[in-house]
């Protein structure tokens, strides 16, 4: 019986060839842009892997030797000069053919924090396939299983642990069955149990499956190590090795003359060989050349090395088995929505039980110097008054509510209009967005706005700031770890002299005579309207 192992011709292959990344940067605004050259960085030079179906191929490098940035490549997440080929069954993986058919982790991603697991992985699965409500729930039953998130099922996500999390987020990607799975250091900061627990049940998956996982790691465990079928070695942005990890001490052992001792981590030995000593210029320049020597080695024998190759697939494009279940129809997504938000907000008994006594205690408020018997119009002496205040305060707090949640569906949002879930429709806030962008120039005629405008824009975006985490993902920065001025206004005093600024008790005066003079002016036109209609009359 011929044996399925290695038969490509059902499953897939990712293939980078002579891979490089060229990015430019431009310092200063862009005044300064006019006449200063960009400066142009080199991040990958040459990369070249390999990987098929049902393996894991870990990316190890030290910090700085261009992992992330190959894993955004492949994503299609970062511009600029790339060359060489990105190829899935041999066809070049393009953003909208990795959209269809990969998933990239972000283990940054924030999730609504009062779902619990089950319900976390049931909406999203909603949200993602256009299946039946058994296919759906078998689908989430066996991920839960595989990842070991079944007996945390019924706990909600604020109480989990980081380990539990990030489980979590990779079996929510796993949800359409992609056929390249791309995570950045799935094990950073995770004890060595937790750490084998994720990484056990990946290789589990991409076996039973016939997937494909890209991650990175600095410095995998020997229990890490064994989990990896491929392992490719970076120096910065240069590959020293690439290919099946039980072959790599073959290969630096026949073709380097480098033997790894006896009970020692083979990844660890190998990288540690790749590393740079900064103590003295000299240790530096003797490190660095045999580093780049091993990096020659390898670029110039990987070719003729039969192990390196064996059990490869042709590049020819094969068909791809993919579980592709479609996409659901914005109507089932909208009810899915409406749905998930009703859970999130029973799932809050304080939220819900301040929802149900509002209303009575705006009625009360309401009906407070009203006369029920009244016939007047006027507020608050009539029933018109009241349902006036009613109808107020209603309006009000629906403000103020959708303000509150908000705050922590926000993060959810853009992840999900980064996976592409919501139509152009949902984010219609942008627009919103760039008016406001546009308003705030008619505001420089006063001297203060003038500078804090262009202090915002030129002086603040280009200083480098510690500790500042604002994006959309992620809740504001305090004011005190993100910038030393709290005020405008402060700013001005430290940089220009008293004489040029404007005290600060002149701000009221200044706007209040602002005010009369455009109330003038339309008291004006409005008087001589009005003269001009009564004068008509008469006539």
């Amino acid at each position: 019986m011929r044996s399925n192992k290695h038969d490509i011709s059902f499953g897939a292959c990712l293939e980078l060839q002579e891979l490089s990344f060229i990015r430019s940067f431009v310092k200063g605004n862009w005044v300064s842009s006019i006449y200063t050259p960009p400066v142009t960085a080199e991040f990958l030079r040459k990369v070249s892997l390999k990987t098929i179906h049902g393996d894991i191929h870990g990316i190890v490098g030290a910090a700085g030797s261009g992992k992330s940035t190959i894993l955004k490549v492949v994503a299609n997440r970062l511009d600029g000069k790339l060359d060489g080929k990105v190829l899935l069954n041999g066809q070049p993986l393009t953003r909208k053919r990795f959209s269809a058919l990969c998933e990239y982790v972000d283990f940054k991603t924030q999730l609504l924090p009062s779902l619990t697991v089950e319900q976390i992985l049931h909406y999203h699965a909603r949200l993602a396939l256009n299946c039946k409500d058994d296919t759906v729930n078998y689908r989430v039953f066996t991920l839960m299983q595989q990842f070991d998130l079944g007996p945390i099922a019924d706990r909600n996500l604020a109480s989990l642990r980081e380990a539990d999390r990030r489980r979590l987020l990779i079996a929510m990607h796993l949800i359409k069955d992609p056929v390249l799975i791309v995570m950045d250091d799935p094990i950073k900061g995770l004890d060595a149990l937790s750490a084998f627990q994720l990484m056990s049940s990946l290789h589990d998956y991409t076996k039973r499956q016939a997937r494909m996982a890209l991650i990175t790691m600095r410095c995998p465990r020997s229990d890490i190590y064994q989990l990896l079928n491929k392992i490719t070695l970076l120096f910065y942005g240069q590959v020293i090795y690439s290919g099946p990890t039980k072959e790599m001490p073959h290969y630096f052992n026949q073709v380097c003359m480098l033997q790894c001792p006896p009970r020692e981590n083979p990844s660890v030995y190998y990288l540690s060989l790749a590393s740079v000593d900064r103590e003295t210029p000299e240790s530096y320049a003797e490190t660095h050349t045999k580093a780049m020597k091993l990096v020659e080695i390898f670029r110039d024998r990987k070719d003729s090395i039969g192990f390196l190759n064996q059990n490869m697939p042709p590049t020819t494009e094969m068909p791809i088995l993919s579980s592709f279940y479609g996409v659901p129809s914005t109507i089932s997504r909208l009810i899915t929505l409406f749905s998930r938000h009703l859970a999130h907000i029973g799932r809050s008994p304080s939220f819900c039980l301040a929802q149900t006594i509002l209303p009575i205690l705006i009625l009360i408020c309401s009906s407070f110097g009203s006369n029920l018997t009244s016939k007047s119009w006027h507020i608050p002496k009539s029933v018109a008054g009241s349902i006036f205040s009613m109808t107020l305060f209603s309006a009000l707090a629906g403000i103020w509510t959708t303000i509150i949640q908000f705050n922590e569906i926000r993060p959810t949002m853009f992840f999900e209009v980064s996976l592409q879930f919501y139509n152009a429709f949902f984010i219609a806030y942008v627009s919103f967005l760039s008016l406001s962008y546009y308003l705030s120039y008619l505001t420089i005629p006063s001297i203060e706005r003038f500078v804090n405008l262009r202090a915002a824009y030129e002086f603040v975006n280009s200083t480098v700031i510690l500790n500042c985490s604002r994006n959309e993902f992620k809740n504001f920065t305090s004011l005190d770890t993100f910038c030393r001025w709290t005020k405008g206004n402060d700013y001005i005093r430290e940089i220009y002299p008293d004489n040029f600024t404007v005290p600060e008790w002149w701000n009221g005066p200044l706007i209040a005579i602002f005010a009369i003079v455009i109330a003038s002016f339309f008291y004006i036109l409005i008087s001589q309207k009005c003269a001009q209609t009564k004068s008509g009359k008469i006539k």
